[in-house]
C-alpha cells in the first residue's frame, strides 16, 4: 500500500511543481497602472481623449506610407496631428500587447488595426506629481 502511494505521488511530483511555480511567480506580477481610458481612445480614434493623458510637453513620432512627423510638440499639436492621422487610418481595432514598468516609468505596446493597415504603437508614461502622464507616444507601421 504505501509503495503504491509513493509511486502516485511520484508520478505527480511535476504537476506539483509546475503548480506551485505558477501560483509563486503568479502573485508575484504587479498589476500595472496604464489607464484603460488611453486604448479606448486609440481605438476609437480620439486624439481629444487621448491628448488628455499626454504631459504638457510630448515627443511623438507618427510615421505612415504617406507622411513621418517626429518632433517635440505641445498638446494642441499632437491632438492636431493625431487627429489627422486617425482620419487618414480608421481605426477598427487597437489591443495592448506589453505593458511593464521600469522605476517610475511605465511603458506600453500595442498593435493598431485600421481600415488600410496595422500600425505598431509604443508610448511611455512618467509620473508628474500624483499623476501619470505620455511623455512620449509612438505610431509605426507593423513590420
Amino acid at each position: 500500500m504505501y509503495v503504491k502511494t509513493s509511486i502516485i505521488v511520484m508520478k505527480h511530483i511535476p504537476t506539483i511543481v509546475s503548480f506551485l511555480f505558477f501560483v509563486f511567480f503568479t502573485s508575484m506580477v504587479v498589476p500595472q497602472r496604464i489607464p484603460d481610458t488611453i486604448a479606448v481612445a486609440i481605438e476609437n480614434g480620439n486624439s481629444q481623449m487621448l491628448v488628455s493623458h499626454f504631459n504638457s510637453k510630448i515627443e511623438l513620432v507618427i510615421v505612415d506610407n504617406q507622411s513621418s512627423y517626429e518632433d517635440i510638440c505641445s498638446r494642441a499639436q499632437a491632438e492636431m496631428i493625431l487627429g489627422n492621422f486617425f482620419s487618414r487610418h480608421e481605426p477598427l481595432q487597437f489591443s495592448l500587447m506589453h505593458e511593464g514598468e521600469r522605476g517610475e516609468l511605465l511603458y506600453a505596446t500595442g498593435k493598431l488595426k485600421t481600415k488600410d493597415g496595422e500600425f505598431h504603437v509604443t508610448f511611455l508614461l512618467k509620473s508628474v506629481g500624483s499623476q501619470d502622464f505620455i511623455h512620449q507616444f509612438r505610431i509605426e507601421p507593423n513590420k
